[in-house]
């Protein structure tokens, strides 16, 4: 029995069921490697295969892909059967450069948002592209120092877990035209389901007409939104609707830009030379009116995301 074990090992397909687990010490880990099983890696490490097994709960059903990172036992380490689980290492922190040992659930995405550096950039350092998948137990590389050749691009946050805290109301920010780089200041005034911006000067807003050909327009347009050091990709329609820049924010006016009628005025930041706000949109941001996801939104967010 235990020879057709160790066949089914050497095929570097299946991995022999141990029972019980290991109460040991660790030399450290291993970056597992194209063509590797436990037999190859023990092999070359000159480890035992029972102890390198029982150190990672390996069973018969266990594969290894490359990049995952697996313990390596100290050879002078004593085994015993112990029903208790083994505590998985997530993350190891030092720093800005560390590793991230990837979990059930996760995603490159979520991976990128949660350590705060660009899905680029990600990729970028572990050598993947946005098709990548990656299974728990898969070691990435996190470099919040690196930028890569992509940073132009901004981070895809997701607009209802992330976005509109970080860009939340009252909030200053550059935003940045993905296709002709040129820059501008926005405020976020209100909006639930994506942010309703304004011009913070007269001068932003003839940045804006300038960059979409002159005009006030409902084209979207891939940008990036900066602010408190994050870049955050978005999508900008600039056509003022819903406000009054002659009559206090928020008070009851007969008229609004864009055919809005009366009602109350979106209008807060005066002299603009804007009547109301324009529409910003974020990843899964939706319409306010119609609250569906805008598919042009969404195509801009990903350009500026360098997401195909």
């Amino acid at each position: 029995m235990r020879v057709k074990k160790l066949k089914k090992i050497m095929a570097g397909a299946i991995i022999v069921q141990t029972i019980g687990m290991c109460s040991i010490s660790f030399a450290g880990n291993y970056k597992v490697e194209p063509g590797d099983s436990f037999w190859k890696i023990s092999q070359k490490l000159n480890i035992e295969l029972d102890q390198l097994m029982q150190a990672n709960n390996a069973g018969e059903s266990t594969i290894i892909y490359p990049g995952q990172s697996i313990q390596l036992p100290d050879n002078n380490s004593n085994f015993k059967s112990d029903t208790s689980s083994q505590e998985v290492k997530g993350e190891s922190t030092e720093g800005n450069v560390y590793s991230y040992i990837v979990k059930k659930g996760d995603s490159l995405l979520g991976i990128s948002n949660s350590e705060g550096i660009s899905l680029n950039n990600l990729l970028a350092l572990n050598n993947l592209n946005e098709n990548s998948m990656v299974n728990p137990g898969y070691e990435l590389k996190i470099d919040k120092t690196y930028n890569s050749s992509d940073d132009k691009y901004g981070e895809a946050l997701d607009w209802f877990k992330e976005a509109q805290y970080i860009v939340p109301r009252g909030a200053e920010f550059k935003v940045t035209d993905f296709y002709t780089g040129r820059s501008f200041m926005l405020y976020r005034s209100v909006g639930t389901n994506h942010a309703d911006v304004e011009a913070l000067t007269a001068q932003d807003t003839a940045i804006i007409k300038e960059i979409w050909g002159g005009n006030f327009s409902w084209e979207r347009r891939p940008v990036i939104v900066e602010i408190n050091g994050r870049r955050i990709a978005a999508s900008l329609a600039p056509m003022p609707h819903a406000g009054d820049d002659n009559v206090p924010g928020g008070q009851e006016t007969s008229w609004r830009s864009g055919d809005y009628g009366q009602g109350v005025n979106l209008d807060y930041i005066k002299g603009n030379d804007m009547h109301g706000v324009i529409d910003l949109h974020f990843l899964n941001s939706l319409g306010h009116g119609n609250p569906v996801l805008n598919p042009d939104h969404q195509r801009c967010v990903k350009i500026a995301a360098g997401i195909n």
